[in-house]
């Protein structure tokens, strides 16, 4: 093949296999079958085709990088597992804010992998990135408002409680009383 021809993004001889032979070939090198025993199989197939038999380096390349996004996929499910496992620990409203830094960092570092490349960057790539990166910091804004209101409310809940059954024991709590009590025990301001 002449050097200035481009290679990139073309499919290789196994992503043009026929479907029932492609997901034979993966099927077997999922269940650990050696990559001699996977070519020597599909070879009366591709015969049957009229096609010559996979080449070696090619079965070679494919497994590994099948054995690369097997591993990926892997550690994605352990971690999301304990992720998962720490969601059951959290308040609802940290869960939120744990998933909103977690996309943070995975469009963080896409971007640092869309600029490593010598490729330019794809403008429609980084067009999509910046716009999920906006909605991510609208989604955290409104989470975090939301957070502040409930336990604002839940504070407010809690001064009035305290004041009614003071009252009820005959012990009437002023404006002032009221705002220390906030102040103090809440953080709250009124504001």
């Amino acid at each position: 093949m002449p050097p200035d021809k481009p290679t990139r993004g073309r499919m290789g001889r196994i992503q043009q296999l026929p479907t029932e032979i492609k997901a034979y070939l993966d099927r077997r090198l999922r269940e650990g079958a050696s990559q001699a025993a996977v070519i020597e199989e599909t070879r009366a197939m591709l015969a049957d085709l009229g096609e010559p038999p996979l080449s070696r380096s090619g079965v070679n390349r494919y497994a590994t990088q099948m054995e690369l996004v097997g591993q990926r996929f892997r550690q994605s499910r352990e971690v999301a597992e304990m992720w998962v496992a720490r969601f059951g620990e959290e308040p609802p409203g940290e869960v939120g804010q744990l998933i909103v830094q977690m996309l943070h960092t995975l469009a963080f570092e896409t971007t640092l992998r869309m600029t490593e490349g010598d490729d330019a960057l794809d403008p429609d790539a980084l067009k999509d990135l910046a716009l999920a990166v906006q909605r991510l910091e609208r989604a955290a804004e409104i989470g975090t408002k939301r957070v502040r209101e409930v336990r604002r409310e839940a504070a407010e809940a809690a001064v009035q409680a305290a004041s009614d059954e003071a009252r009820d024991a005959g012990v009437d709590f002023g404006p002032d009383a009221i705002r220390r009590i906030r102040e103090q025990v809440y953080g709250l301001y009124d504001g």
